[in-house]
């Protein structure tokens, strides 16, 4: 039995062996370090292609793109310091140095996993992939707080109840069906879990107007292109004021020959065309006496809120509407890359938007044009009742008369919401 080698009984060797796994994992960590440095050099590009305030849906996607990737590559790593772990409790025992080196290293990747996680948590919203389409970057968006989604691949976006229509391709019938079934809702009592499907399941319900109100027949879908001209040509007015092509487009900005007007679709709260509002193209306007706006249906006080439709997502992932008097400046804020932004259409508040606004519980902050007072708006007092309310004060004089907030452009906007103040009415 002389020449017989048992490796159980030989302590070096378990050792030897415990070195050469140290070097694979050292190594793998190396491989994973430098991984980590290319993200950062990601990061680094996407701060430098958007401000930090930036809040558009490229920066947005940019920036929860790379913080994913990083996420995976922390639990790469943890994996394996775990494997690392183990081979020297295994191989060193415990209370070994190296031993304790690895638990140390673990538990310092753990906790940077968990920032790295609360991070994306504290921006309010969760990406991932579209399950709509094949894609490799995350554009699919979930906000917990409010129990909405939004998948930016393919313009999708809703509560539960919508993504079941849209995942399963059924009607609102068969959708409020798969919730129930989901939420094991039985003779109309939800079973012990999944209680927020068994909520929206069971609070469904059509929407009514307002009472008082009556809402517009709607205009076919695709009225703006089958009506008005595309002609890029038109739009150099508004790109020389600072909108952008992308966000005129955005809001389907038409040219109408007939008139020499811009035209954009007013849509419901629900997305739907009530109007089509235009502004002319002659700088003589005033002399010929030709109105600057016109509507193409008189339908008196409009029930909705311009933009709110295109920004519902964006509006309620910030908690905050910001209503401005006219849809322009709702296109230039856009191109800004402020989307939780809407309009009155009118220098005051109508009772429609302010029953909406109560309905919808979103804290709102005015920023009407130079020279209107919101505390003498009777309406605007009474929704601060309900809902948190301030107000754009141009206390700096950066605006002239009747300019709306941001038509001295993006830093000077900044500095008036920075200073805004909570609407109080005047004694």
């Amino acid at each position: 039995m002389m020449g017989v080698f048992r490796l159980a009984g030989n302590p070096d060797m378990g050792i030897r062996l415990g070195v050469e796994g140290e070097k694979d994992f050292k190594n793998a960590l190396r491989d994973i370090n430098q991984a980590f440095k290319v993200l950062g050099s990601e990061m680094q590009l996407v701060t430098a292609q958007y401000d930090k305030n930036d809040k558009s849906t490229a920066a947005l996607t940019s920036r929860n793109t790379v913080l994913n990737k990083e996420i995976e590559a922390q639990r790469d790593k943890i994996s394996t310091l775990k494997s690392a772990l183990e081979n020297a409790a295994t191989s060193f025992g415990e209370n070994d140095k190296r031993t304790q080196a690895w638990q140390i290293q673990l538990n310092k990747a753990e906790a940077e996993l968990i920032g790295m996680e609360r991070e994306l948590k504290s921006k309010g919203c969760f990406w991932g992939l579209s399950p709509f389409k094949e894609e490799r970057t995350p554009s699919f968006n979930i906000n917990p707080a409010k129990q909405l989604y939004y998948d930016f691949a393919t313009g999708k976006g809703g509560d539960a109840l919508q993504f079941a229509k849209d995942f399963h391709s059924v009607s609102t019938s068969q959708a409020i069906q798969l919730l129930k079934e989901y939420a094991h809702i039985t003779n109309g009592s939800p079973g012990p879990v999944r209680l927020e499907a068994a909520k929206i399941a069971k609070r469904y319900r059509q929407q009514q107007p307002t009472k008082g109100t009556t809402m517009p027949a709607f205009l076919p879908a695709d009225y703006m292109d089958t009506m008005y001209e595309h002609a890029p040509d038109k739009l150099a007015a508004w790109l020389a004021e600072g909108i952008g092509a992308e966000s005129m487009e955005r809001f389907q900005v038409r040219y109408d020959s007939v008139s020499n007007r811009l035209v954009f679709p007013v849509r419901s709260i629900d997305g739907g065309i009530i109007n089509v509002c235009g502004r002319t193209l002659d700088e003589d306007y005033k002399a010929k006496r030709i109105p600057k706006y016109v509507y193409m249906r008189s339908i008196g006080a409009m029930p909705t809120i311009f933009g709110f439709a295109e920004n519902e997502q964006f509006i309620r992932c910030e908690n905050q509407l910001i209503l401005f008097e006219g849809g322009k400046s709702v296109m230039l804020a856009d191109t800004w890359g402020i989307r939780n932004a809407g309009a009155l259409l009118t220098s005051h508040l109508s009772e429609w938007q302010m029953r909406e606004l109560v309905h919808l519980q979103i804290p709102v902050v005015f920023a009407l044009d130079k020279g209107i007072d919101t505390r003498e708006d009777k309406r605007i007092c009474r929704l601060s009742k309900y809902v948190a309310v301030e107000a754009i004060v141009d206390a700096n004089n950066l605006l002239q008369p009747k300019m709306a907030p941001v038509d001295a452009g993006p830093a000077a906007f900044q500095k008036l919401y920075e200073s805004r103040v909570r609407n109080e009415r005047n004694p």
